[in-house]
């Protein structure tokens, strides 16, 4: 009898922790509904995915990959991954325990998820190994890359140094330029040696340049190329200089971009270059030209009444083949013209502006 009520007893007291458990059953069928709702696999993982981020390291667990690596003795510290659904071969490396790869920022994408094709260089020296199976990649969204634009601007310093780039959409959209940089490498009084080359360059910040994102131009102002370089003691030399920038992308992250070409062995003087339509940013300046006769017209290398009737014969010609009206000119700020009261510009007027054009002339004669 008394091992019948211990029996008893323990089944009770089973029993019991049981009726204290069954509340939690319903939290529990809760939760596996949210998780099925939310189209998340309640089934053992066979694939890692990583999101899209242009320009941002994606990290992957070493385990990921146990069923290729997880042998006596190897280990791979660098790897390939393939996206043939992007057209991408990344390389990355090992970092503790996890493998780095860096998406790109300059390349367009889908939105999509994609397989990829891990190859493992091993450090032993032993054949490479490849993992199909176990990591894909989501691109959350469509997305076009950023590209320079090839572009070559000269200047003397009366215009100012445009550049041009395609702004990228999404979480790749340029959204603030940093700066801009230009370096050169100066070949002039080379000594044989090779050594003692002399290397140029400037660097504007964002507050020292101007730039339209929706556009895709970056503006070094005249103003500064033309004197304030000057007045800081410094000159530009006669030769190429190579451009780089810093962009920050929607997704937050900064961006340099650099020239293809370097400045480290060669230097490329300005009548020497050849564009190579590559997407890269170049500037020359050049010294303006003092021996030009400004007012010179008809080339005869003086400045007079010759140069007013030139300039008259084929102003009238064009004036002639446009007919501007009076609110054309006034809309470009040209009020005043009309000397003969008439309300168009014609051969009058400017027969009339000559006229007292050579009488001013004269007075000075």
């Amino acid at each position: 009898m008394m091992k019948s009520r211990k029996v008893f007893r323990r089944c009770a007291a089973v029993l019991a922790a049981a009726a204290l458990m069954m509340p939690m059953l319903p939290a529990r069928a809760e939760e596996v509904r949210t998780v099925a709702e939310s189209e998340i696999s309640t089934e053992k993982q066979d694939t890692y995915t990583v999101t899209y981020s242009p320009a941002s390291m994606a990290s992957v667990p070493a385990e990921v990959f146990d069923e290729v690596l997880n042998q006596p003795g190897y280990y791979a510290g660098r790897i390939t991954v393939e996206i043939p659904g992007l057209n991408l071969s990344l390389d990355g490396s090992r970092r503790w325990g996890n493998y780095v790869f860096q998406f790109p920022y300059d390349v367009d994408v889908k939105k999509g998820v994609y397989d990829c094709t891990v190859i493992f260089k091993m450090a032993d020296g032993s054949e490479d190994r490849i993992d199909t199976a176990s990591l894909k990649v989501e691109v959350p969204e469509d997305m076009l890359g950023v590209h320079l634009i090839n572009t070559v601007a000269e200047t003397d310093g009366t215009k100012d140094a445009v550049f041009y780039f395609r702004n990228g959409t999404g979480a790749n959209r340029v959204t603030q330029v940093v700066e801009v940089c230009f370096n050169a490498r100066d070949d002039r009084d080379v000594p044989e040696s090779g050594q003692d080359h002399e290397y140029w360059g400037f660097y504007r910040p964002e507050t020292a340049i101007e730039y339209d994102l929706d556009k895709g131009e970056v503006i070094i102002p005249k103003e500064w190329i033309g004197s304030t370089y000057e007045q800081f003691g410094m000159s530009f030399i006669p030769y190429v200089y190579y451009g780089e920038t810093r962009f920050v992308l929607a997704n937050g992250e900064t961006v340099d971009i650099k020239s293809p070409h370097t400045v480290t062995y060669e230097g490329t003087p300005i009548d020497e270059f050849q564009n190579p339509g590559d997407e890269a940013w170049y500037f020359i300046y050049r010294e303006p030209d003092q021996d030009v006769l400004l007012g010179d017209i008809n080339l005869d290398e003086v400045v007079n009444s010759g140069d007013l009737a030139y300039m008259l014969q084929v102003t009238n010609k064009r004036i002639a083949e446009s007919e501007l009206s009076e609110a054309q000119i006034k809309a470009g700020d040209v009020s005043g013209a009309d000397g003969g009261s008439d309300g168009t510009i014609n051969s009058g007027d400017l027969a009339k502006l000559l006229q007292y054009i050579n009488g001013r002339i004269e007075s000075l004669e």
